[in-house]
């Protein structure tokens, strides 16, 4: 959350309330962003996780089930958006526009819940500190191990076009370079090149990997 146009103390009390005001109605909080203006962007998820379909007063959300599998719907967004509103007034948050909304394809990842919930998910990782000369990494979640996680690195291979040779150099594990077995190096192709342990309190940001389906 940018806290540019908030003191500290005024993020916390903000965030409590609006995690209260979501938890009251049958949801969670998955990410807030106040943004310079005053905008206030809160993105939601039922409680439970994102394929429960009745919140903590039994009521149920109607029309299309969104493409981006959040089962947050546009009710469900107008809902919340008329209680929070009512209760930022209330409470002398002053602010000047609310937008709530799910949290999309690419939905950020914090705390070891979410890791666990999205196990075998293809995610992407910045970390605080460069490993093996950089931060960024993207991977299918495939374990936990211990107070951390494993992920199956993937690296994209590039088209020949502009580069030499026609392929990416592969992620090393171990000083070696490692690819699946008769795997080959083509447009866009997803290769798997090793496995990286990481523990929560190494990551910078995490978010999920769109997945679009045709």
């Amino acid at each position: 959350m940018n806290t540019r146009d908030l003191g500290a103390g005024s993020h916390l009390n903000l965030q409590t309330v609006v995690v209260n005001c979501l938890r009251g109605l049958g949801y969670e909080l998955v990410e807030m962003d106040w943004r310079a203006g005053g905008n206030l962007r809160v993105f939601i998820e039922h409680a439970g996780g994102a394929g429960a379909a009745v919140d903590a007063q039994g009521l149920q959300s109607e029309g299309p089930v969104p493409e981006d599998g959040s089962g947050i719907r546009i009710e469900d967004c107008e809902r919340v958006s008329r209680q929070l509103s009512h209760l930022l007034t209330v409470e002398n948050f002053d602010y000047a526009r609310l937008e709530v909304s799910s949290p999309g394809l690419d939905r950020p990842l914090r705390g070891r819940a979410d890791f666990e919930r999205f196990m075998g998910a293809e995610i992407t990782l910045k970390l605080k500190f460069a490993v093996a000369g950089r931060r960024n990494f993207e991977g299918r979640l495939v374990r936990a191990d211990g107070d951390g996680f494993v992920i199956e690195l993937i690296d994209r291979a590039e088209s020949g076009a502009g580069r030499k040779g026609g392929r990416k150099q592969p992620i090393k594990a171990g000083g070696k370079a490692v690819r699946r077995p008769g795997a080959a190096a083509s447009a866009q192709e997803p290769v798997a090149a090793a496995q990286m342990k990481f523990d929560l309190d190494e990551i910078e940001r995490a978010r999920l990997v769109p997945n679009f389906k045709f």
